[in-house]
């Protein structure tokens, strides 16, 4: 959120929006799970999926043992194609399945298509919906809105950040994303064995991860982690500016580093120098299950993470796992919080980027693990 707010007027302005008409065609091989920023809704990711939008989930109550029901509300989805109506229902449809209400449904018009069928899950922990009567959360909720104003975002509610839940990518993020992931391979497996009865054929959805940012790093370290059986299902691991740790980002890019982790170990969950960050977590790891291709995503204008903070954890990565194979785009012109949207030129190139991954995957027989 803060990296929206630094550039709250990205230099040049945004890429006109992409007409339908010259958006990839969906990938409905694919499935994939999304884990947003620091500060960031789940609503971050209607900017990398063209018209399709994201459905988000309310939290089950762990004191409310029976699963409520879904709620599929209108969504305003006049004006756009059945191939989008078709993907909206699939989530309401996919949200009943899990027990979880739908929270609400994110659209950003005219977003590149970057990721596809991008799977429902609940909130993130850390926000709540709704006002609060505490000042503090006065100045995340304005926040939030001003950050899904300027990049466009539609129909997320207002929420507001609870301090003392922000982990930064540590070991409880890190939970949370594995288990989105087992949701996510869960729903796949039951989906193929159904297919298979009226299809020997059928071949089983392959699963992408993509973080960016906070969610970036979590994902990085989340699918280091992964058993053997989880892992299988892995086609593709996208990140987008991930950093190597919370100390390197706070000396690259605030004036006040120190400060800023006194006050980061004080009131939030981070740990300091015992915190999973991601340069931790991939060389504490001895041998990781996963064995498909890590993508990385960095800018050359990124001031929030600068790239040379990427290029440290992808040094690690082939050092400690060089079974895992390191693609790698460096965009030109795009902001922190941006990429996907700050420059026509970069978000050409991060379509072809992306799509030859994707080629890649599909061709594949099965995703691989050790």
């Amino acid at each position: 959120m803060s990296g929206v707010l630094e550039r709250a007027v990205f230099n040049g302005g945004l890429a006109r929006s992409m007409p339908a008409s010259e958006q990839p065609p969906l990938r409905p091989g694919l499935v994939t799970v999304f884990y947003p920023g620091f500060g960031a809704s789940r609503a971050q990711a209607a900017k990398y999926v063209g018209e399709e939008g994201v459905t988000v989930l309310e939290r089950q109550s762990p004191a409310d043992p029976e699963a409520p029901q879904p709620i599929v509300e209108e969504t305003g989805l006049n004006g756009v194609s059945e191939e989008a109506k078709r993907v909206s229902t699939v989530a309401a449809i996919a949200a009943a399945r899990t027990g979880n209400r739908v929270l609400y449904r994110a659209t950003r018009p005219g977003a590149p298509r970057l990721l596809h069928n991008v799977f429902p899950l609940p909130e993130v922990p850390e926000l709540h919906r709704g006002f609060s009567p505490w000042p503090h959360h006065w100045i995340t909720m304005l926040a939030s809105n001003a950050s899904l104003n300027i990049l466009g975002i539609q129909g997320a509610p207002t929420q507001h950040l609870a301090i003392s839940g922000i982990d930064l990518a540590g070991v409880h993020d890190q939970r949370e994303c594995v288990d989105s992931i087992r949701k996510a391979c869960m729903r796949i497996e039951e989906q193929y064995q159904l297919a298979l009865r009226s299809d020997p054929n059928a071949r089983r959805k392959k699963l992408v991860l993509f973080g960016t940012s906070r969610g970036a790093a979590t994902i990085f370290s989340a699918a280091l982690t992964l058993d053997a059986d989880l892992a299988s299902y892995v086609a593709l691991v996208i990140v987008e500016a991930p950093f190597d740790s919370v100390e390197s980002v706070l000396r690259a890019s605030s004036w006040t580093p120190r400060l800023q982790l006194t006050l980061l170990s004080k009131l939030t969950q981070y740990q300091g120098e015992h915190h999973a960050t991601p340069d931790r977590v991939v060389a504490a790891i001895g041998t990781s299950c996963i064995r498909c291709p890590f993508a990385f995503i960095t800018s050359e204008r990124d001031r929030r993470v600068p790239s040379h903070l990427t290029d440290r954890l992808m040094a690690l990565l082939r050092q400690h796992h060089p079974a895992v194979p390191v693609r790698h785009l460096h965009l030109q012109h795009s902001h922190h919080s941006a990429m996907s949207l700050n420059h026509a030129e970069d978000r050409a190139a991060y379509l072809r980027f992306l799509n030859r991954l994707y080629d890649e995957c599909e061709e594949a027989t099965q995703c691989t693990a050790a």
